[in-house]
C-alpha cells in the first residue's frame, strides 16, 4: 500500500470507529502500516475489500 492509500484507509476507518475509546487515527495508521510492511499483496487486497464495506 502506498502512503496515500494508507491515509485514505485511515480516514475511512476512523470515521466509522471514532467513538471507540482508545482507537484514534494514529492507532489505525500504525496498524495499516504494519500490514503494508508485510509486503503481502493478498493481505493488502483483503484489507482494501474490507474497507469498501465500512
Amino acid at each position: 500500500m502506498t502512503s496515500d492509500e494508507i491515509e485514505q484507509l485511515t480516514n475511512k476507518v476512523y470515521t466509522t470507529v471514532k467513538s471507540v475509546p482508545g482507537v484514534d487515527k494514529d492507532f489505525i495508521k500504525k496498524c495499516l502500516q504494519g500490514i503494508a510492511s508485510l509486503g503481502d499483496p493478498a493481505i493488502e487486497q483483503k484489507i482494501k475489500q474490507l474497507a469498501r464495506f465500512i
